[in-house]
């Protein structure tokens, strides 16, 4: 049996209890949505399970199409598809999540299918390009779908109504400042990048320069373009720095760019760990090695399974409660040898 959902108001918070005969367990992922919601001073909407017994959850009738832009083999987007369907039993709802691998064709195509489905609700998607996406969201919205976008956007106006994810042009700024300390005036740093022309990418390189030039120091950049199969970066970064052993540093664009910096540095005789220091993110067995050996001096620790969490939570709140989508930006946490083991296995059960 469920229980019927009631909301009740105090002062300018929608609170919530979850109890045993509703959703019984409240993972740390919600805590942090509800208070990021608070400190925002943005309405937050729970449910407290009380009042006449019933038999449909709470969720039933509800359809969300997530289309993802990246690969389903790459950890970071397990752990948003892990955290946007994390919920599908409990609510009694249905999540279609759909891959595209990469191929913004291929995922354009995917949400003219998703805007085409039957009795669907919400569309959740990254928006991969400035000006491409606008029309097919703005079709969405005009047939009454909820569309939020997650993890990438365009940072030009565009028609979704929110977007859950991160500031990358902020977060290169920090990894270029975990990087300073380790490079002189002059140094050569390798830019080793999934896909050097995507948006996001541009967005965390910018970071880079920015804080190097505002900085006032000197920096020579080379860039490594690597696709997303790990052994074929391992493949390129290793023949790289066997032929320009003048490099000084690394600093990766997205996640699985990591892993291969990491191993081809392994693979490499002569390499010590913080020979060549690398700056990361960590989403993988292999980076928390790679901090816990020295090779990744630090990295950025976001958590996608909360992006994914509260990206799907707008949607069904908005579908459930009318409650409209807002913007929600997560920050990244300092990853070294001196805390990693705090996150160690959360990674290794793409929780992170």
């Amino acid at each position: 049996m469920y229980i019927k959902a009631e909301r009740f108001k105090y002062t300018k918070y929608y609170f919530t209890t979850m109890q045993e005969k509703g959703l019984g367990i409240i993972p740390i992922v919600i805590i942090t949505a509800i208070v990021v919601g608070v400190v925002v001073g943005t309405s937050v909407y729970m449910v407290t399970w009380k009042g006449e017994e019933v038999t449909e959850k709470p969720g039933t009738g509800f359809k969300l199409i997530v289309t993802d832009a990246g690969s389903g083999a790459d950890p970071y987007h397990v752990a948003l598809k892990n955290g946007a369907c994390m919920f599908v039993n409990e609510l009694g709802c249905e999540v279609q999540y759909w891959v595209a691998g990469g191929d913004i064709a291929e995922h354009l195509d995917m949400i003219g299918r998703a805007i085409a489905t039957a009795d669907v609700d919400a569309i959740l998607t990254p928006i991969e390009d400035t000006d491409a996406y606008d029309d097919l969201l703005q079709e969405a919205i005009d047939k009454g779908i909820i569309v939020v976008s997650f993890d990438d956007d365009d940072p030009t106006p565009n028609p979704r109504q929110a977007f859950i994810g991160e500031d990358l042009h902020a977060l290169g700024l920090l990894r270029g400042e975990w990087l300073d300390e380790y490079i002189e005036e002059g140094d050569t740093v390798l830019i080793v990048a999934e896909d050097p022309g995507a948006p996001w990418s541009q967005g965390i390189m910018n970071g880079y320069y920015d804080y190097f030039t505002e900085k006032g120091k000197t920096i020579n950049w080379d860039l490594l373009e690597v696709g997303f199969e790990v052994p074929t970066i391992q493949k390129r970064v290793t023949e790289y720095l066997v032929a320009h052993p003048d490099i000084n540093g690394i600093m990766n664009v997205g996640f699985v760019s990591g892993n291969g910096a990491v191993l081809a540095e392994e693979e490499i005789e002569g390499i010590q760990p913080g020979d060549i220091p690398i700056v990361s993110a960590v989403s993988s067995d292999i980076d928390i090695r790679g901090i816990k050996e020295g090779y990744v001096v630090a990295a950025s620790h976001f958590s996608a399974t909360s992006v994914g969490l509260i990206a799907f939570l707008q949607c069904y709140n908005a579908w459930k409660y009318d409650i409209a989508p807002f913007d929600l930006t997560i920050t990244h946490t300092k990853v070294t040898q001196a805390n990693v083991g705090l996150i160690e296995e959360c990674i290794s059960r793409n929780i992170f």
